[in-house]
């Protein structure tokens, strides 16, 4: 495929022009003035394309994370869910931004964070997704999806249950290796094999099994890179 189209009279790849996106991700604070004139200020300044980020908060982090106290200089809430919830707009919200991007001609659209995230922005209408992580990033949001089963495609090619992955990483933790470090700066699941190894389909669903993945620290996983 040389190219996709993204609307009506905009395409993206061989031999088309760049596109300019604004990253507005949270900057506007859940205030959805700031995320209009964002859009208003990147239209002016001729961009092609503003992007904004959507997440169901309850489905994205543990209960027990979600009702820590969360109150400092940057915080918008007294916990770590009011915090949250403040940066995140209603689905009214999004319908006013969307709409008000369209009038604008501007093309908008969002990563979704998690799967209830997806499911909002379908009812948008809006057929384009940024997605938030490659595959291996996506299994790192997988593990935390309350609702996920091992009915879904991606457990289908790991193999096992969300549980049982799990317990399997757990069994290969270093020390000081936890759930609540696992993160960008504490330690990924690593594919042994890297994904860039792969050559069609196939190959990613060896790849993608859960035989085939550990857990690094991050400082080693950056090293590692693609080696193997």
């Amino acid at each position: 495929m040389d190219k996709i189209q993204l609307t009506n009279d905009v395409w993206i790849g061989k031999d088309q022009p760049p596109i300019v996106v604004a990253e507005i991700g949270l900057n506007h604070n859940g205030k959805l003035d700031t995320a209009l004139e964002m859009i208003k200020k990147a239209k002016d300044i001729g961009v092609n394309a503003v992007k904004f980020q959507v997440k169901d908060v309850e489905e994205a982090h543990p209960k027990e994370m979600l009702d820590m106290p969360y109150e400092g200089p940057n915080s918008f809430g007294k916990t770590y869910r009011e915090h949250k919830q403040a940066l995140e707009f209603s689905q009214n919200e999004l319908e006013q931004i969307y709409d008000y991007a369209k009038k604008m001609n501007i093309i908008c659209f969002s990563t979704p964070c998690n799967v209830n995230a997806v499911k909002r922005l379908e009812q948008l209408n809006n057929p384009i997704y940024k997605m938030s992580m490659n595959l291996r990033n996506r299994l790192n949001e997988f593990l935390n999806i309350k609702r996920l089963t091992n009915t879904n495609k991606t457990f289908d090619m790991v193999g096992c249950t969300p549980t049982e992955l799990k317990a399997y990483l757990e069994k290969k933790f270093s020390p000081g290796m936890t759930w609540w470090n696992h993160s960008p700066k504490g330690w990924h699941i690593d594919h042994i094999i890297p994904l860039s190894r792969a050559k069609n389909y196939e190959d990613i669903v060896k790849l993608m099994h859960y035989k085939n993945l550990q857990p690094m620290w991050a400082e080693d996983n950056l090293k590692k890179g693609d080696k193997y």
